[in-house]
């Protein structure tokens, strides 16, 4: 076995994508809600003249409660370790999933929009797609608040199936080393990659004497936060990567997954193809996010960021 990869950790690896779509799914969901009639007439956002300030507000929460997320579980993580902060987190987003379904009122909206942005600010395409889709097929669901309600409330399902199966998900042997738990990094390392050949024990042993190393290589230099902003090193990786996510952000695709429905109103389409527009433009990303990852590594990331 040269590449060192067994079905363990082949199942690792798809078990933690349910993160990733917790976090797709639940970011996306609310642009199908938003055109949902039944939707509209509970809340009364047909004709109400605060309906934009609402359904921003709905997004704006969500996004801040994700800010939250991402800045505590920097702390969480190396505290507690990968397992608890994903446990946690996972809770909250169930918590905030459920809050949303059972929604009676839009404060009451707001606040479990804002619960649920914190949640999954740890954990993103194919539950952008999927969400739209459900949001589609749930729009021929005449049963009163259904059309809204259910969508909502099955974005419960990834960090539920997080959490039942979290036991079985492995702690990071990095965290294990950082906090001299040297056996059981050692003994992960070898569920992960070895299959009892010679060959994979040595690639075992050189992997955690690598990980080790560089652990002991960071620990000579500044780690607080502060020294994200006083070493310049430090302070050029933090600009380029704090630029890149931005720039990403400010394209202006944000603004189409959570307001598409609206966005499509406004042209004058049926509200059947405004989800449905909604849905095939996420779901033309799925296959862009596939021919990029190919692309990474022929022509670059800088002609890929620049294309």
């Amino acid at each position: 076995m040269t590449n060192h990869q067994t079905s363990y950790n082949i199942a690792i690896i798809l078990f933690a994508t349910l993160g990733s779509l917790t976090y797709g799914y639940s970011t996306s969901i609310i642009a199908t809600t938003l055109g949902q009639p039944t939707f509209k007439q509970y809340f009364e956002l047909l004709d109400a003249a605060s309906s934009s300030a609402i359904t921003g507000g709905l997004n704006g929460l969500y996004q801040a409660g994700g800010l939250f997320g991402v800045l505590s579980t920097a702390w969480a993580s190396d505290r507690y370790g990968r397992k608890v902060s994903i446990g946690v987190y996972s809770i909250i987003s169930i918590l905030g999933g459920a809050l949303q379904a059972g929604s009676v009122h839009i404060g009451m909206l707001m606040t479990a929009r804002a619960i649920t942005g914190l949640g999954i600010g740890v954990f993103i395409l194919v539950g952008y797609s999927l969400a739209s889709w459900v949001g589609v097929g749930f729009y021929f669901v005449n049963l009163h608040g259904a059309q809204w309600r259910l969508p909502l409330a099955l974005q419960v399902i990834p960090p539920l199936a997080l959490v039942l199966g979290i036991k079985r998900l492995p702690e990071s042997p990095r965290w294990l080393i950082i906090n001299a738990r040297h056996e059981e990094a050692l003994g992960i390392l070898q569920k992960l990659h070895g299959d009892g050949a010679p060959e994979s024990e040595d690639y075992v042993q050189h992997e955690f004497s690598t990980i080790r190393d560089q652990i002991e290589a960071d620990s000579a230099h500044p780690t607080s936060w502060a020294s994200l902003f006083k070493v310049r090193s430090y302070r050029k990786r933090l600009l380029v990567g704090f630029g890149t996510m931005f720039g990403a952000q400010c394209t202006g695709t944000q603004v189409i997954n959570n307001y598409g429905p609206s966005l499509y109103a406004s042209l004058g389409f049926s509200e059947t193809n405004q989800l449905i527009l909604a849905a095939s433009w996420i779901s033309f990303g799925v296959f862009c996010n596939y021919l990029n990852a190919k692309l990474l590594d022929w022509i670059g990331r800088r002609l890929c960021m620049g294309k």
